[in-house]
């Protein structure tokens, strides 16, 4: 049951008068009814990302789309779905569709582990293997307007419901200034850069002798600040620097912020039409138009980049093939430019079969060769060998689930953050050509953007 409050724009000073009426209509409306009831109520514009700053609930997410119009920031949690067993992508995507009973307004956010070890560590104990939730509270930022929205789930049908949600409501903040960032204490490399050179060898060796065609290997880099920092904080600044990117938060408690700013797609479905793409080989943007342009034509004329780029379009492309009725693969990589850095892009656009569900999606395509390696069983067993950490949710895929739609990003250029502490990924792809110190440098770039932030006014 959706309850949509006319055009109206309502003063943030008359809200809680405002969502107090509102909340018992709908419950007078709509009491007996055994699903989802959400109330949207437009309101004048906010900045998600101060507004979501200023919080201080346990439970938080932000979601903004490279190319949608609409951003989400969301406090608290109506209804949590997790899984009953081993992690299973088809039972997460139906059990959230079952909540959603086709109502196109809902959206469930949240993610999914890199793999069924990953999630171990004590750090990510929180999120689990998988965990998706329709937050309490949205704040709802599009071109045109803004909108706040409430959630109620099927369990909240008794007359305590309006009081309950309303003393919820009053814990949020509508102004104020968001918190700034205290100075990095110090840091710490893991593997330094020593270790990660002889990984890197062991791959090149690995690869000489068949065993693999690419290794995305990872580096965590723990940033310790003065004093407490937060998730929402952080991708304030971020936001600023790194456009054309999807931006997102997933803080389930208040033990741990998982955020991103990651340019790369995993896969979008919309009925039946799916979209995709593949993101390998990376060069920094230059400080004159005449060094981007030739850092870009290096890019492009790299063998090393080009070789790394069609593992992974060779990969997708096996694998959707079997997936799709009609499937399109650009064969001719592009240059995907970002703020600080540019990448080789190939765009992927499918018809997928009737019977392909958006779980199998999931379980087929992860991890792509862009995250993981190729081949994929393989690269998986030696990521879990070499690598001195679990990735958590690191390179895992993240987004949201709808009524008959889908979007997730693949959460490369992602930390952890908690408390004082801050656990900044980012890997490299590792072919044949890879020089270990290049390597090293390509990631150091990737996660200088964390760095410069801090800086930020």
């Amino acid at each position: 049951m959706s309850l949509v409050v006319g055009d109206e724009i309502v003063e943030l000073a008359d809200l809680s008068e405002h969502l107090t009426r509102e909340l018992v209509r709908s419950h007078d409306n709509g009491g007996a009814h055994a699903g989802i009831r959400r109330i949207s109520i437009p309101i004048r514009r906010l900045d998600i990302y101060d507004w979501l700053s200023i919080q201080h609930a346990e439970t938080q997410m932000l979601w903004a789309g490279r190319e949608d119009d609409w951003r989400v920031a969301g406090v608290g949690e109506a209804l949590v779905i997790t899984p009953t067993g081993d992690a299973c992508a088809e039972e997460i995507v139906d059990r959230c569709r079952l909540c959603i009973d086709g109502n196109e307004d809902i959206r469930f956010y949240g993610g999914f582990a890199f793999s069924p070890s990953a999630a171990n560590e004590p750090a990510w104990q929180s999120f689990g293997a998988a965990r998706f939730w329709l937050p309490r509270f949205e704040v709802m930022d599009g071109p045109d307007e803004t909108r706040f929205v409430v959630h109620m789930g099927p369990e909240e049908r008794d007359a305590a419901t309006v009081g309950r949600v309303m003393a919820e409501f009053e814990q949020l903040r509508f102004a104020g200034d968001r918190p700034a960032l205290s100075p990095i204490a110090s840091r710490q490399d893991l593997p330094d850069e020593s270790g990660w050179c002889d990984r890197v060898r062991d791959v090149l060796a690995l690869i000489e002798d068949e065993m693999l065609e690419k290794l995305v290997l990872a580096r965590r880099v723990t940033y310790a600040f003065e004093e407490p920092v937060t998730a929402a904080s952080i991708i304030a600044k971020l936001g600023r620097i790194t456009t054309n990117c999807y931006h997102f938060v997933l803080q389930p408690d208040a033990g741990a912020a998982f955020m991103g700013t990651t340019p790369e797609r995993f896969f979008r479905r919309t009925g039946r039409d799916l979209e995709s793409e593949v993101i390998a080989g990376t060069r920094p943007r230059g400080i004159t138009a005449d060094d981007d342009a030739r850092l870009a034509d290096d890019l492009l004329n790299s063998s090393k980049d080009q070789n790394e780029h069609d593992i992974v379009r060779k990969c997708l492309k096996q694998r959707l093939h079997l997936l799709c009725s009609r499937l399109s693969v650009v064969e001719e990589a592009h240059l995907l430019r970002l703020e600080r850095k540019q990448h080789l892009q190939s765009r992927i656009e499918g018809q997928l079969l009737d019977h392909v569900t958006d779980g199998r999606l999931i379980e087929e395509l992860h991890p792509t060769p862009a995250v993981g390696g190729y081949p994929q069983e393989n690269a998986v067993h030696e990521i879990e060998r070499l690598e001195p950490f679990r990735r958590g949710w690191y390179a895992s895929p993240v987004g949201w689930i709808g009524a008959n739609a889908i979007e997730l990003a693949v959460a490369i250029r992602s930390g952890l953050v908690r408390e004082r502490f801050v656990d900044v990924y980012s890997g490299a792809g590792i072919v044949a050509g890879s020089e270990p110190v290049e390597e090293w440098r390509e990631v150091e770039h990737k996660i200088s953007d964390f760095v410069k932030v801090t800086s930020l006014p």
